[in-house]
């Protein structure tokens, strides 16, 4: 069994993260890079790989479904720890490219979304490619071997292949972040202040979630998150995610969740984790 997984090729957003962890928890782990977050999220699911960081959030454009929709249904994976990074976009080609005359942009379908005003502004020619991760992007501008194309990306192999940074920090706002769920496939829940759920409740019942929110209002316990998801199993129905600030061992966060269980027609924690902070 591999030791830890993340989104590949080396150089991604995910490797930079993995590489924060690591140096957070002074530790030392050697990394299996995989061609997509889903392939990432199976290979813990199905015990190739010990433990992987996934991202689950972006502050500009939101949750990563994939992620999100997966921690869900899966049936093993524990979220043990939550890092955040700094996201620094940029614009990666040939040295002496025009961005007025690039006429294709390629980079991760994040990546793209979180710059959309930087490229309708200043590459007005340009057509978007989406690509499995910033480092595959890189690579692919580095093949087409012209100053037409250029990627969006980190800094972290730029120089790999011969490409340069043409413009630095391109993200719509200024304050570009990550979050990102480090899990593994143990069932015993790991020791934290965090707690992530996901729950269901009956359809048309009115009342149903605020009685649910105020299992944590009434028990002052602080919700960091709150979202739905389409269930995807019955139109029109959603699964509510919830992130909140506890301990599990506390009588208060024990109860708020033994109650909502069952008020709900499906609960599961997701994961007990340490919240590591921004790096």
């Amino acid at each position: 069994m591999q030791e830890f997984a993340c989104l590949g090729p080396a150089g991604t957003y995910s490797h930079k993260a993995a590489i924060a962890y690591f140096k957070a928890k002074s530790i030392k782990k050697d990394v299996a890079f995989f061609p997509t977050i889903i392939d990432v999220l199976e290979s813990v699911e199905n015990k190739k790989v010990m433990e992987a960081i996934v991202p689950v959030e972006n502050s500009v454009e939101g949750t990563v479904n994939e992620t999100q929709d997966f921690l869900a249904r899966c049936k093993h994976i524990n979220i043990i720890a939550e890092i955040t990074i700094d996201i620094d976009h940029n614009i990666i080609g040939f040295l002496g490219a025009d961005l007025k005359k690039v006429t294709k942009v390629i980079s991760h379908p994040q990546p793209i979304a979180q710059c959309k005003t930087f490229i309708r502004k200043n590459m007005p020619n340009a057509s978007v490619e989406y690509s499995t991760s910033t480092t595959a992007a890189i690579q692919k501008v580095a093949e087409l071997g012209d100053n037409k194309n250029v990627a969006i990306g980190n800094s972290l192999i730029v120089k790999d292949f011969g490409l340069e940074i043409l413009k630095r920090n391109i993200s719509d706002t200024i304050d570009n972040q990550t979050r990102f769920f480090v899990i593994n496939n143990d069932k015993t829940l790991a020791k934290g202040d965090k707690v992530s759920i996901v729950f269901s409740i009956e359809k048309d019942v009115p009342g149903g979630l605020y009685r649910i929110l105020g299992e944590f209002a009434n028990r002052g316990i602080n919700l960091t998150k709150i979202e739905s998801r389409p269930s995807k199993g019955d139109r029109f129905t959603y699964k509510f995610f919830i992130d909140l600030q506890g301990c599990i061992a506390d009588n208060e966060v024990k109860k708020a969740l033994d109650n909502i269980s069952k008020l709900s027609t499906f609960f599961k924690i997701l994961g007990v984790y340490e919240e590591i902070g921004s790096c």
